[in-house]
């Protein structure tokens, strides 16, 4: 009995020493809905979740881009509505109690470019300044025909000069007129222009193409692409693998799963590999990015097989399932969007297409399928060369016309008008350079267009000229 006694007084002893030990206070926050750096496209609404660890009365502070922001908390969980800025979005969330708080910071980037009717652009490269268009610009950054799009890797701009034969190399994007080029590849040095051959050197090079650790160049008069493994940093760049011909010194054009004609541009969507092969008026898709040249495409579009490659199919009329001289493809992975150039016209797919001769869901610069007008309008084309997304506007080089149409949302609707347009006051003028002489906010057969964080980048062909075009001022 005594033995018992002395245990319960024990446990007793225990029990008050352990109550009598101060409770610590766990206070912790993370968010939970989004990751570091997501990238949001459609409506710019969205809502955060955090996940929590604090006694129920601890203060939560919120903040979206320096502005204070309102978090609800139901147990766990905290959560707010956000309207997101155009670009990275930096959201905070502060919680704290006892002494003790813990913060989380989520950035959240909304691709986007606030743009004006007629807006003049903020730079212009090529040129000594915006209000020159000449082909005798210094070698270190002449350009002769810039079209298509340029790339931005390692912290340069490879931007395409199909006159010159040669992609110039920019530290950075360029903010002022008159910049030089670091170096070129595709020339031995800046003086020569020659068309070239072989693993180092292109005719008529179009759209520069991030891939891995390096890019591909779309070598369109040579009807290939070449791969580059790795970013260069100064002349002399070689190639490691061309897709077209059988070997490097191959150029003749061709007709199959496996060759070319005069491709202008090519994208990835996701792990597939789609090529715009221009002059066989159709689009090749590869499901995973070809391992050699003789590796086939596994879908074609805009012609009924591999083996025919006539405008429309060889119809009169165009159809919904058919392509004259596309020359530009995007694609976030999901869709799929082609400038059908020859037809004056660009196509939406909602879905990239698994299988052959697959028709688009969506047609914008006509009324319907069966027409390739050119006009004059917000919702028409007059050679609509290239174009370019972020994943919630789109942009096109509406070449002839000479100006950009700019959507505010990709369209869903068969001839959908644009928002915005560039290079015109308007969007019934279409006079070269404004019918007033070139300038900051004038364009000259506009054949290449590129979103590039915050900014468009128009390929201004005639004027001789890249112009970065940026968010106008509120």
């Amino acid at each position: 009995m005594r033995r018992y006694t002395r245990s319960l007084i024990g446990l007793v002893l225990l029990v008050l020493a352990a109550c009598s030990q101060p409770t610590v206070t766990i206070v912790s926050v993370d968010f939970v809905s989004h990751k570091n750096g997501d990238v949001v496209t459609g409506s710019r609404q969205v809502q955060v979740l955090a996940r929590v660890t604090a006694p129920d009365d601890a203060t939560v502070a919120g903040e979206h881009n320096g502005q204070a922001l309102a978090f609800t908390r139901q147990g766990r969980d905290l959560s707010a509505t956000v309207t997101l800025a155009d670009g990275t979005n930096v959201l905070e969330v502060e919680v704290s109690a006892a002494g003790k708080s813990d913060t989380a910071t989520l950035a959240l980037v909304y691709p986007f470019v606030s743009l004006e009717d007629g807006q003049a652009g903020a730079v212009v490269i090529g040129q000594l300044d915006a209000t020159t268009a000449s082909e005798e610009a210094p070698v270190t950054m002449r350009m002769t025909e810039p079209y298509t799009r340029p790339a931005f890797m390692d912290g340069m701009l490879f931007v395409p000069d199909s006159g010159t034969h040669r992609v110039l190399v920019f530290d950075g994007v360029p903010t002022t007129a008159g910049a030089e080029a670091a170096f070129v590849v595709g020339q031995p040095d800046f003086e020569t222009l020659t068309p070239g051959l072989g693993a180092g050197g292109f005719t008529e090079p179009g759209a520069v193409v991030p891939y891995g650790d390096g890019f591909l160049v779309v070598d369109t008069q040579n009807s290939r692409v070449l791969v580059f493994d790795q970013v260069p940093g100064d002349f002399g760049a070689s190639a490691t693998r061309v897709l077209g011909q059988p070997d490097f010194a191959g150029f003749a054009p061709g007709c199959s799963a496996t060759r070319f004609r005069t491709p202008d541009s090519a994208t990835f969507a996701g792990d597939r590999f789609v090529l715009a092969d221009t002059d066989n008026h159709r689009v090749l898709i590869w499901d995973r990015f070809p391992a050699d040249a003789d590796t086939p495409a596994d879908v074609v579009l805009g012609q009924d097989g591999f083996d025919t490659c006539e405008p429309n199919a060889g119809d009169a009329t165009p159809g919904a399932d058919t392509l004259h001289t596309p020359q530009a493809v995007w694609s976030d992975g999901q869709r799929l969007i082609v400038a059908d150039t020859g037809n004056h016209r660009v196509l939406v797919w909602n879905e990239v297409p698994t299988a052959s001769n697959v028709p688009a869901d969506v047609v914008i610069g006509q009324a319907t399928f069966a027409t390739a007008d050119p006009g004059l309008a917000a919702d028409a084309f007059n050679w609509p060369a290239y174009l370019d997304s972020n994943g919630n506007q789109l942009f096109v080089a509406d070449a002839d016309n000479h100006r950009v149409l700019v959507w505010d949302s990709i369209p869903t609707q068969h001839g959908q008008p644009a928002d915005r347009v560039l290079g015109q006051p308007d969007f019934v003028s279409g006079a070269i350079n404004q019918g007033k002489g070139v300038g900051p906010d004038t364009l000259n057969t506009p054949s290449g267009v590129h979103y590039l964080d915050g900014k468009l980048l128009v390929a201004d062909l005639n004027n001789f000229r890249y112009v970065v075009f940026e968010a106008s001022a509120d």
